[in-house]
C-alpha cells in the first residue's frame, strides 16, 4: 500500500463529516481509523459511513497503548499477535551472543523498558564487528557486556533462522532508527545525538524535524576526532546527563563506539544505543542501498563500491573471514 494516499484519522473525538471532508479534499485512496479499541462507537460510526461512500477503510490495531506497527504482527493459531517482548535466548556466533528479533520487535520493547534500560547499552553487530569480536576477545566481551547485540547482518540473521528462531531477522541499526523515530514521533520519548561532524548533525537534525515534527530532540554534540582527556570526557558525560534524554544515539564509529558505550555504562543517563553511519545515513549526507540490495543481503556491497579506498578490506577481506571461520566451526564442530 506504500503507493496509495491514506488518511490516517483517530476515533476519539472525531468528527465524521470533517473527516469525510478532508478525505475528498486531499483526494485520499484509503482511511485509516486508530484508537478505535478505546472509542469504539465512533470508529463504527465513521466506517459505516466510509461504507456508504464506498470510501475503503482499516482499524489500526492498538495493544498495550502501542500502536501496532507493520513487521511486528505473528500469526500463532490462526490469530494475528505481536510478541510481548524479546525473547530471552541468545544465538552464539564466534562468542558473540546475539538477541533475537525483528526490527519493530526491538524497537517496541526498548520503548517498554526505557527505564530499565537506562544505564545500559545496545549493540548492532554485522559481519564485520562478529569477525572483530572473534579476533579480539576484549571486543568480544564489549559485545556481550550489552543489554541487547542485535544481528546487524543479512548473514547473522540468515544462521538464526537456519536454526529454528521464528521471527529471527536482521536488525539494522540505520532501520532500528528509522523505526524508533517513527514511534517516538509524538514525544513519547527523547532524543540525544553524540557523534559524527556537526555537519551531519545538523542536517540530521533538519531532517529529522521536517518529516517529524513532534520529535522531542534533547540535544547534539560531536566531540573532537581524537581521544578526549578526562576532564573534556566528564564534560561530555555532564552535557548528556544534564538534556535527561531517554535515548542517547552513539554515532562514533565501530569499534570505538562500543567500547565508548561499556566505559560510560551506568555513567549515562538514558539507553545508549551504538549506530555508526546510521547519522549520515538520516541526515542524508551519506546514500544508502536500495531497499531490494538490502533484503538480499548486498548493502555492504553498495557501500563498498561507494568509498572503495576505505572498506575494502572492512567489507571484502572481512566477509571472506567471516566464512572461513563459520566453515572452520563447522568442521571442528563435527570432527
Amino acid at each position: 500500500m506504500r503507493d496509495r494516499k491514506v488518511l490516517t484519522v483517530s476515533a476519539k473525538d472525531a468528527d465524521v463529516d470533517s473527516i469525510v471532508a478532508h478525505y475528498h479534499e486531499g483526494q485520499y485512496d484509503d482511511v485509516l481509523i486508530m484508537d478505535s479499541e478505546k472509542n469504539e462507537a465512533t470508529a463504527k460510526e465513521i466506517a459505516k459511513k466510509a461504507e456508504e461512500l464506498g470510501i475503503r477503510t482499516y482499524y489500526g490495531l492498538n495493544c498495550a497503548d502501542y500502536e501496532v506497527k507493520s513487521g511486528i504482527i505473528t500469526d500463532v493459531e490462526n490469530h494475528a499477535s505481536i510478541p510481548a517482548f524479546v525473547r530471552t535466548e541468545r544465538y552464539e556466533i564466534f562468542g558473540v551472543k546475539y538477541a533475537i528479533a525483528r526490527t519493530e520487535e526491538a524497537v517496541f520493547h526498548v520503548l517498554g523498558h526505557l527505564k530499565e534500560l537506562s544505564g545500559k547499552y545496545i549493540c548492532f553487530s554485522n559481519v564485520h564487528t562478529a569477525v572483530m569480536a572473534r579476533e579480539n576477545e576484549d571486543y568480544k566481551n564489549v559485545l556481550n557486556e550489552s543489554a541487547y547485540t542485535f544481528a546487524d547482518g543479512a548473514p547473522i540473521a540468515k544462521l538464526q533462522r537456519k536454526e529454528g528462531y521464528i521471527g529471527a531477522d536482521r536488525v539494522a541499526g540505520p532501520d532500528f532508527m528509522e523505526h524508533m523515530f517513527r514511534d517516538t514521533a509524538d514525544g513519547q520519548a527523547s532524543h540525544y545525538f553524540y557523534g559524527s561532524s556537526q555537519k551531519t548533525l545538523d542536517a540530521l537534525k533538519e531532517k529529522l524535524l521536517n518529516k517529524y515534527p513532534g520529535i522531542d530532540i534533547r540535544g547534539m554534540y560531536s566531540p573532537p576526532f581524537r581521544a578526549l582527556s578526562p576532564e573534556e570526557d566528564a564534560a561530555d558525560v555532564e552535557r548528556i546527563n544534564a538534556a535527561e534524554a531517554d535515548i542517547v544515539w552513539i554515532g562514533l564509529g565501530a569499534p570505538k563506539q562500543e567500547k565508548w558505550m561499556l566505559a560510560h555504562k551506568d555513567k549515562v543517563k538514558g539507553v545508549m544505543m551504538g549506530v555508526g553511519a546510521g547519522f549520515d545515513f538520516h541526515a542524508g549526507t551519506i546514500k544508502r542501498a536500495p531497499e531490494w540490495l538490502q533484503k538480499i543481503g548486498f548493502e555492504w556491497l553498495y557501500r563498498l563500491f561507494q568509498d572503495p579506498k576505505r572498506l575494502f578490506s572492512r567489507y571484502f577481506v572481512t566477509n571472506t573471514k567471516f566464512f572461513c571461520y563459520l566453515l572452520r566451526d563447522l568442521t571442528m564442530k563435527h570432527r
